[in-house]
């Protein structure tokens, strides 16, 4: 790989700068990084849920590297808009 300073230019394929004027800009596809977190509010709870759900759960969050609690929150948000819908 060349060096910066020992770039040649005309190396670029033919047409190339023709190409160029008349790219069209392309917009980011995604939304601004604001818009991809969800941040609701949240409130502390204490509940009994059985072992093996969390032990499911705890599995499902390192295999996804996330935390357990997310997904169970996740879960629940989920089950909560299907009823609410309906």
């Amino acid at each position: 790989m060349r060096e910066r300073s020992e770039i040649i230019y005309t190396e670029a394929p033919d047409g190339l700068d023709e190409v160029l004027e008349n790219a069209e800009e392309i917009h980011d596809l995604l939304p601004p990084p604001e818009h991809l977190i969800r941040r609701s509010k949240k409130k502390r709870v204490t509940m009994m849920i059985d072992e093996g759900t969390v032990d499911y759960f705890k599995k499902l969050a390192k295999d996804s590297d996330t935390k357990y609690q997310t997904l169970i929150n996740a879960c629940l948000e989920t089950y909560v808009e299907a009823h609410r819908r309906a």
